[in-house]
């Protein structure tokens, strides 16, 4: 499934570079995490607390169009959450996931167009988030106890000011965190992203 979202994410984008505007988004940005179910980890003898923290993100995507626009991108991304045990004998430890994730949105301009000097945006999209590593945790999960691929489906809103941008989004994920957990909690979290927007082609040349 990993392998074939890529390619056809691929082969999206080379059948509308060819004749649509593109900007190229460099950003860095905040998330927040936190679980659809908290506890998560629940069994006979043991459950987690968790209780969301800031991370971040860095990386880039192209948006392709002017109103009405599509925009797949490319981030580093690190949730992070603290958890708490309910088991006495077990200490709270800080739980740092790190993602490669790949959000494809859609969105429209209400206000202005990618040429304005300023506007405003709304948009929606699904992600896919590849595990890269966790952080040594005293619980010992591991990567291989992370679902590999996950994917969410996030809604946001952006401003545009020249050529500086901010977007912000919530996304609601749709694959369990963990391969073992009965409870199959997901994932939810908050972006922000601050960037500059540089145009590669224009729709008009």
């Amino acid at each position: 499934m990993k392998k074939a979202f890529i390619l056809t994410l691929c082969l999206f984008v080379l059948t509308l570079t060819g004749f649509a505007q593109l900007e190229l988004k460099p950003a860095v940005g905040l998330t927040i995490a936190s679980f659809d179910s908290n506890p998560v980890f629940e069994t006979y003898e043991d459950s987690v607390v968790t209780n969301g923290k800031a991370g971040y993100q860095f990386g880039a995507s192209l948006a392709i169009g002017r109103k009405l626009y599509v925009e797949p991108g490319v981030f580093y991304t690190k949730l992070t959450q603290d958890m708490s045990p309910t088991n006495v004998e077990k200490s709270e430890f800080t739980y740092s996931a790190s993602f490669v994730r790949i959000p494809v949105n859609f969105g429209f301009q209400f206000i202005g167009s990618t040429t304005s000097f300023a506007g405003l945006k709304i948009f929606i999209g699904p992600s896919m988030l590849i595990p890269v590593s966790i952080k040594e945790n005293d619980y010992t999960i591991v990567k291989a106890d992370v679902k590999n691929p996950q994917f969410d489906i996030s809604v946001g809103a952006g401003i545009n000011v020249w050529f500086i941008f901010l977007d912000v989004s919530y996304g609601w994920g749709l694959t369990p965190q963990y391969v073992d957990d009965p409870i199959e909690a997901k994932m939810q979290s908050f972006y922000a992203n601050l960037g500059f927007r540089f145009k590669l082609k224009s729709d008009e040349e």
